[in-house]
């Protein structure tokens, strides 16, 4: 017998015969299937994934039998980590741990503490209750105040209203430092975007009648100075931040946000309303004049609230126009004309922590205190974060805060005090802060940790260590997670603020030690 098949293939002998009734097998079994008659299937003829092997039999059994029945647990898809390993001793941390805390190239100033992130229990402490300059692991405090004070849902707006005169539009601040011009690599989900602002305020203008504006735009949301009384002012000339106002967008960094330090624009607020001036240009809106300081006149009682995507938890980025119920060619002032909001704070935690992010530390520090009703300065932003860190049950007796991201060497903190809100963070007591552990950089891949645990004696906690770091001049930290050799998941601070001039990368190696050291025993 012989077969020919497209493509020119022919089949000879018992092939000629398997080959089809092979085939013929198949499409049978696909039809039997789609019809539901294949043993396992269900009469309806549809199977749910995933669904419980019991759940179908409940359907059809009757209520006597289905109540007697024991359920069969579906089984975990991942063991939870931490409750059900063995807790290091701390006669064995000390043992992986002192002759690393020795090293000269730490200086003579280090503390650390080993937490049990399960039971809050200090397991291993090296001065753990000494005080030191914690660099920006601060961050970690002020995250946890943003999270329990604003919420991990928190979105923050950028908002154009009709201005007090007659054609007058005026961009106001709301402290979205990460409002944007174009995306930042590795930002997710995107920031809210000028563009999408400039466009639906457009929108908004040509629906009132209007082609030809001035342009305001309002700061006042912040007050007090723009720079902490602490920080020196090479701070702003080398880039490290930019002054701390309620209207910016890239960070006041010329060019798109990136990690890191970057040129800075000398005034930030300005240059936003630049920005928006020339999108709207080119959407078609004249706008006459510079760009001026001013304040937003009060929304009118009644005044339309904006409309569609953005009136909701809207997705990242999106924005839209509010026609005043007014006539067409009249615009009341302080009506919103369009809206755009940030990512959701916990994702904004997410970029900060890993990103090591000053400009974004000190805008929510600052929004922090105005939800607090503190003052909207550096000096309400230091009260309200540490009064919120108290109520979550922190130990802040010896505590000092000057800002929000750690960029102050006078700032103290203890080791057990940061390894305290790592703990308090992975409580289930606690789940608004959860994006304070899952937004610390993963050791070896991601954020201020890309470049570090990569030397033969720190390659094995690649992956496994996620953790903030910090640094200054003659400060190297770092605080965070990891899960140990037994699966225990333990929290680790290790802090050196007297490291010797010109040696902060063999600190940094140090310090990475000793994390890879807690990740790679089991340490009893």
């Amino acid at each position: 017998m012989r077969v020919h098949l497209p493509g020119g293939i022919r089949l000879h002998g018992w092939r000629a015969v398997a080959v089809p009734l092979l085939a013929l097998v198949t499409v049978l079994a696909v039809v039997l299937g789609l019809l539901g008659w294949l043993p396992g299937q269900g009469s309806s003829g549809s199977s749910v994934a995933g669904s419980h092997p019991s759940a179908h039999a409940s359907a059809t059994t009757s209520p006597t039998a289905s109540s007697t029945a024991a359920p069969v647990a579906d089984p975990p898809v991942l063991v939870p980590v931490g409750a059900s390993a063995p807790d290091p001793t701390s006669a064995g941390l000390a043992s992986a741990l002192s002759s690393l805390f020795s090293r000269t190239n730490l200086g003579k100033h280090i503390g650390g503490a080993v937490i049990d992130l399960a039971t809050g229990q200090l397991l291993y402490g090296h001065d753990a209750d000494g005080v030191y300059a914690p660099a920006s692991t601060t961050k970690l405090l002020t995250a946890a105040a943003a999270l329990s004070t604003l919420g991990p849902d928190y979105r923050i707006q950028t908002k154009v209203v009709a201005g007090s005169t007659p054609g007058q539009i005026v961009l106001v601040g709301g402290g979205d430092v990460t409002l944007s011009t174009s995306a930042p690599a590795g930002f997710v989900p995107v920031p809210a975007s000028i563009s999408d602002l400039a466009r639906a305020t457009a929108v908004a203008l040509r629906a009132a009648g209007r082609t030809t504006v001035t342009l305001g735009y309002d700061t006042t949301l912040f007050t007090g100075p723009r720079t902490a009384q602490t920080w020196p002012p090479t701070y702003l000339s080398s880039g490290v931040v930019a002054p701390i106002t309620a209207l910016t967008v890239d960070e006041g960094r010329v060019g798109a946000i990136v990690e890191g330090t970057a040129p800075r624009v000398p005034d930030p607020p300005v240059s936003a309303a630049q920005a928006f001036g020339r999108r709207l240009t080119a959407l078609g809106i004249t706008v006459t004049g510079s760009p001026s300081a001013v304040t937003a006149p009060t929304a009118p009682t009644g005044a339309a609230a904006p409309t569609g995507p953005a009136a909701t938890a809207a997705p990242t980025g999106s924005s839209s126009p509010s026609r005043s119920s007014a006539s067409p060619t009249v615009l009341v002032a302080g009506s919103t004309l369009a809206v755009v909001r940030s990512p959701a704070l916990s994702d904004l935690v997410g970029w900060m922590l890993s990103t090591s992010d000053n400009d974004l530390a000190e805008a929510v520090a600052h929004l922090t205190a105005i939800a607090a009703g503190e003052s909207a300065d550096f000096a309400g932003a230091v009260t309200a974060v540490t009064n919120a860190d108290v109520a979550l049950g922190l130990p802040t007796a010896d505590f000092r805060l000057y800002d929000g991201s750690g960029l102050t060497g006078s700032t103290q903190a203890s080791p057990a005090l940061l390894a305290k809100v790592l703990s308090i963070a992975a409580s289930p007591n606690h789940p608004k802060l959860r994006s304070l552990l899952t937004g610390m950089a993963v050791g070896g891949f991601s954020g201020s940790l890309t470049v570090r645990f990569s030397d033969p004696g720190t390659r094995s906690a690649a992956g496994v260590v996620r953790a903030k770091t910090g640094t200054l001049s003659g400060v190297s930290a770092i605080a965070g997670t990891v899960v140990d050799a037994d699966g225990r998941e333990l929290g680790f601070v290790f802090l050196a603020d007297q490291v010797p001039i010109g040696g902060t990368l063999v600190a940094r190696s140090a310090l990475d030690r000793l994390a890879a050291a807690v990740a790679g025993c089991g340490c009893r």
